[in-house]
Formats: structure tokens, C-alpha cells, sequence
């Protein structure tokens, strides 16, 4: 009764998870809770076993097995990794936090043999504490965090008015191993698959978004920026989604998809959209990773108004609904290897995390709510909405984004953005897509300013200046990039020019004086030019596949 093969669902997790590059912690998912005072520890290390013992997922380990795909054994770990800082007397917490924060994400899961969940409690003050969880990912998806939260916390009154109180226990994974074994072998499975077939032939050939200026389109690191809707705000949201149905969720997702058209000028988009199974009346039975996290094709040629929008993902949402148990990339995996936008499909994505249940009495009762995510999480702009946490009924924005690709200013500006579509479709729900103001008050005042200026003289600028004032402005930024994985930044290519400009002088190169190349393509072939135009001499390639009488 202990051992368990891996769902469909999560043999596609696993996978991934053996795709990512050797810096990557593990294909995982957390929260991290905001406390009111602090818990006792020893009483919360009592409530955690006791809640490991309702969700048996996370006593486990995965084993190898002679097929390739490994398995679960549970009741490895029963008692909790669970650490414990003190930073109320340090001089700078904040700092202390975050970087308790960034080692407790990046500690990396080694998930055969290992533990494949661990927990901490920083006291910050005498009125604030964060509890903090990070999950594998095969055993936890992102609604089972929040349930877990709830359970632990209520297991902690429990044990705190009666030490011998037992939980009650959740189902046992054994009823989704059953399901899923049955579902893979039935005809609707089939069905399914000509389903995503038809559906994902659709997806987008060109990716989303562009990286900035001076940086390479590749996750190098994410980073994260928390924002807090305001209580008005977040009324006007609840109030939109109230007026076009479907919840709060479908018209964020909703908006967000009609602003990186605009932005991006992309009329077909993908959105990574998840659907979930099981019940969540019973936070004891949200256990284990129940989610398929699958593909929203939006094609902005075939819509409109936003209803028309919300109409679409809605429609999308049913599909996936009826076909959750089946991992879409069975169906993708029945298409050409080379199917355009095959690699864009994980670009964005939006999750909406309500609260649970509304229980509010017991003593762990949090604040604020956010997932918890690594600088390494191959995503270029994800969205984490939680929501019934805060005080005021604010609704939590939590970005996730790629460095080479926004600026924290981006995001902000994204946050302004979602506001101001929103009071714009209150105002008129009719009014068509291309017709909303995506525009910030700062950039429709920059735009009334342009040439109301100062004349200024402009300065025109060489090659090699505008080179060197951009390595200036960039220098760790990647300048080069090879066929074979070879990367030079903006600082190493200005110092290399430098020196072979000054090598060249030493020979007797005069401004104008030609300098032939003889080379082929080559990482290091941008050095040379720049050297020689900085010296002040003529670039004249020479190709050595040439016939020996035109060399």
C-alpha cells in the first residue's frame, strides 16, 4: 500500500524534470506564509508530521525502476524537514529574509532517494513570522500548497488544545493511480488524443515576446516582483468578472492575453492555462499534482470584443475540463517533432490561487500568501494571482519573469496596464479590443511632450563609439553568441578590440589604410573588426574557400 506508480500527469513532470539543465533545483512548487506573531516551534513540528501523515505524498520518495520511469514509495520521511532562523536582532532582516528565501528555493531536490518536500519558519519580529514550503512537483501542484497550509494549520489548534489529538486522514493516491490506469486504456482516451492532435496543429509558429536590447531571447534568470492590488482595484476586478461570468481567473487570463497581443503586435498567442481535477470542497482530499497545465491558442483575427474573448477561453477551458485527465503532450508527441511553435509553448503563464476555505480562527492564520519560485524556473513571464489572503481584500500579483526579456519596470508598467483595460471595460464592456488604451499616464505624457523639447544638437557618433557606449551601459550582457553554446559579454569583446586596435598601431596601421582578414564565420571574428575599425583602418574580408588566384 505503499508504493505507487506515477499518473500520466506526472510522468509528463518527471520528464521535465530530467530536461532541465544541472543548475535547475527540480521541477517544484511552494508558498511562503505571512503569520500573525509566531508559532511554538515544537507544537508546529508536532502539527507538520501529524499533517505528513494526512498527505502520504509527502513522506515519499521516488525509486528507479528497471522500466526507466521511477515510482513512489511513501512513509520514507514521516518526520519533517523543517529549519528554523531567527532574524528578529539582526541589523538588516529584510536582506536576511530575502536571502533565506533564495537559498530555501534554489537548494536543490534530488528526488531518487531524497526527501521531496522541506518547510521552514522565520521569526522577523515579535508580530510578524513567514512559513515556508517548497514541494516537488510530482507530489504537490499549486492548489495542494494552499491546502496543505490549511490543514497543517488546523492540525497546529488541534494538537495545541489536545497534544493526543489525531487528524483525520486524506484518501489514499492509490484511487488517482487506479483512475488513471483505467482512463489510459479507454476508448475517450483516444478521443482525447485526436482532440489535442487537431488542437495543438494550431499553435503559434513565433514566439511571444522579444529580449531587451543587448541580451540574448534564452532564460538566463528569473527574477520576482510581489504587487499588491489596491482594495479598490481588486473591487473593480471582482466587479468585472462578476459583470462577463466565468471568474476571476478567466478575465485575468483573459486580459492578459489581449495585452501581449497588443504589445507584442502577435495576433495568435499561447497561454499556459491550468485545469485541475478532484474535489476541493474537502481540503483533505487536495493532495498530490492534479493539474494539466496546458496550451490556450487565442487567435486575435477571429475576436473582437472582449467578450468575444472570454467567450473563446471559456469554450478552451471546457474542453481541457472534459480532457484534464489526459497530459496534452500525448497528443503533441502525434505531430511532426519539428511542429512550429513547439518550444513557445511554456512562455507565459497564468495561475489563479484562491483561498481554500474561509476559516479564519485558527492560530496559524496567514496575512499574505505567495508562491515560492526560483531564479532558474524556465518561464519568461508567469503570473500568480492569490487571492483571500490579504487584508482589505486585495488580490496578490505575483510576476515571474525573465531578465533578458523585461525590466522591473516592465512589470510594473504590465500592473498599471491590467488596471487600466479593466476600468475601461467597466465603463464600456462593448467596446472592441483595439480600441482599449494600453498605455500608461507616463507614456501618453511622454508622447504629448515628444518635440515640445529643448533642439538639442545631435551628435553623430562612430561604430565603435555607439559600441563602446552600449558595453558601458551592458557589459555583462551577452554581445556574442556561438553555434556551440560559446557566449562573450559586451565588457570581454570591448577589452579584446582594445588590444588587437593597439597591436595594430604598433604595426603601422593609419587611419584608412585597408586591412585584409583572411577567416571564415567565427566566434572571435567580431574582435578583429571592431580592432581594426577602432585603429581607424578598412575591414576587407577575405573568404579561404576563395580559388588561391582572387586570394
Amino acid at each position: 500500500n505503499n508504493i505507487f506508480r506515477l499518473t500520466s500527469i506526472q510522468q509528463e513532470l518527471w520528464m521535465s524534470h530530467e530536461s532541465l539543465h544541472e543548475k535547475h533545483p527540480g521541477i517544484s512548487c511552494g508558498g511562503k506564509f505571512l503569520l500573525h506573531g509566531y508559532p511554538d516551534f515544537k507544537l508546529l513540528s508536532k502539527a507538520l508530521k501529524l499533517s505528513l501523515k494526512s498527505h502520504h505524498l509527502l513522506t515519499a520518495t521516488l525509486r528507479q525502476s528497471d522500466k526507466g520511469m521511477p515510482f513512489l514509495e511513501t512513509g520514507v520521511f514521516p518526520e519533517p524537514d523543517l529549519r528554523f532562523y531567527d532574524i528578529r536582532n539582526k541589523k538588516d532582516s529584510e536582506e536576511a529574509l530575502y536571502k533565506i528565501l533564495c537559498d530555501f528555493a534554489e537548494e536543490k531536490f534530488e528526488p531518487l532517494g531524497g526527501r521531496l518536500c522541506r518547510f521552514a519558519i522565520v521569526y522577523i519580529d515579535d508580530n510578524r513570522s513567514w512559513f515556508l514550503a517548497r514541494y516537488f512537483h510530482l507530489v504537490c501542484d499549486g492548489v495542494a500548497v494552499m491546502a496543505h497550509f490549511h490543514v497543517m494549520s488546523s492540525i497546529y489548534d488541534m494538537v495545541s488544545i489536545d497534544p493526543s489529538a489525531e487528524p483525520e486522514e486524506a484518501l489514499t493516491w492509490n484511487n488517482d493511480v487506479i483512475d488513471d490506469t483505467n482512463h489510459i486504456g479507454s476508448s475517450r482516451y483516444q478521443k482525447d488524443i485526436e482532440f489535442y492532435k487537431n488542437y495543438l496543429a494550431d499553435l503559434p509558429d513565433e514566439r511571444v515576446f522579444t529580449p531587451k536590447p543587448g541580451c540574448v531571447d534564452k532564460i538566463e534568470e528569473v527574477r520576482r516582483l510581489d504587487l499588491h492590488a489596491s482594495p479598490e482595484s481588486a473591487e473593480r476586478i471582482r466587479t468585472l468578472a462578476k459583470n462577463f461570468g466565468g471568474g476571476i481567473n478567466r478575465i485575468l487570463t483573459a486580459i492578459h492575453a489581449l495585452l501581449i497581443s497588443r504589445l507584442y503586435d502577435r495576433d495568435k498567442i499561447s497561454i499556459q492555462t491550468p485545469v485541475r481535477y478532484g474535489e476541493r470542497k474537502n481540503i483533505l482530499n487536495v493532495i498530490g499534482h492534479r493539474v494539466n497545465i496546458i496550451p490556450a491558442i487565442i487567435d486575435f483575427n477571429k475576436i473582437e470584443t472582449f467578450k468575444d474573448l472570454t467567450g473563446h477561453i471559456d469554450a478552451l477551458i471546457r474542453n481541457f475540463t472534459k480532457r484534464v485527465r489526459t497530459p496534452f503532450q500525448h497528443g503533441l508527441r502525434k505531430l511532426s517533432t519539428d511542429l512550429p511553435g513547439n518550444s513557445f509553448i511554456w512562455d507565459t503563464n497564468i495561475n489563479y490561487l484562491p483561498k481554500l476555505t474561509d476559516d479564519d480562527s485558527n492560530c496559524l492564520r496567514a496575512k499574505e500568501a505567495h508562491p515560492v519560485t526560483s531564479k532558474y524556473d524556465p518561464v519568461l513571464l508567469g503570473i500568480y494571482i492569490v487571492d483571500g489572503y490579504s487584508e482589505n481584500s486585495q488580490l496578490n500579483f505575483d510576476f515571474v519573469y525573465s531578465i533578458n526579456h523585461f525590466s522591473e519596470n516592465d512589470i510594473r508598467n504590465y500592473m498599471k496596464r491590467i488596471e487600466k483595460v479593466v476600468i475601461q471595460l467597466l465603463e464600456n464592456p462593448d467596446k472592441k479590443i483595439e480600441d482599449l488604451d494600453i498605455l500608461t499616464d507616463e507614456e501618453i505624457k511622454n508622447i504629448h511632450n515628444w518635440e515640445k523639447g529643448p533642439v538639442m544638437d545631435f551628435q553623430i557618433n562612430t561604430i565603435t563609439e555607439l559600441f563602446d557606449k552600449t558595453a558601458q551601459v551592458y557589459p555583462f550582457n551577452s554581445a556574442i553568441c556561438g553555434i556551440n553554446g560559446e557566449r562573450m559579454d559586451y565588457q570581454s569583446l570591448m577589452e579584446r578590440s582594445d588590444s588587437i586596435s593597439v597591436w595594430l598601431d604598433s604595426l603601422g596601421i593609419e587611419p584608412g589604410k585597408v586591412v585584409a582578414v583572411l577567416a571564415s564565420r567565427h566566434f572571435r571574428l567580431p574582435e578583429l573588426i571592431l580592432g581594426i575599425m577602432k585603429a581607424g583602418g578598412i575591414y576587407l574580408p577575405v573568404d579561404p574557400e576563395y580559388p588561391l588566384q582572387r586570394i
